[in-house]
């Protein structure tokens, strides 16, 4: 991109280029680095719930994490105990896991952020 007195010139082949790049940035490496980070965030334990998620790609869409066990909400929203979230033991605080406080996707949805900006900086 070049400025003159009252002109601005995008040299249209590497503005193409940058698209291209961003949109398999945006369909390939974002998924996989979410999935990638919310089994980092997940707890383990006996490993069912790190080992579970996966990936599914909606049509034009993008992606979901689907968490396929019984009690993926209960690690995610800090649900253990009765009444739920009241759970403070050796493996909880406050009803979430030790391992996982912030619970799974916010701290996954952060980081995610995080990559965007080192992908693409200010836009």
């Amino acid at each position: 991109m070049s400025q003159g007195k009252n002109q601005l010139k995008i040299n249209q082949r590497k503005f193409k280029r940058n698209i291209r790049k961003a949109k398999r940035i945006l369909e390939n490496q974002v998924p996989r680095e979410a999935l990638k980070e919310a089994k980092r965030n997940t707890p383990r334990d006996g490993g069912n719930a790190r080992s579970n998620p996966k990936l599914k790609k909606k049509a034009g869409r993008g992606f979901e994490i689907i968490s396929d066990y019984d009690y993926a909400e209960v690690i995610d929203n800090g649900l253990y105990g009765k009444p739920p979230g009241t759970a403070n033991g050796p493996k909880t605080r406050f009803g979430y896991s030790t391992q996982a406080l912030q619970g799974i996707y916010e701290p996954t949805k952060k980081h995610i952020e995080r990559f965007l900006r080192r992908k693409f900086g200010r836009i």
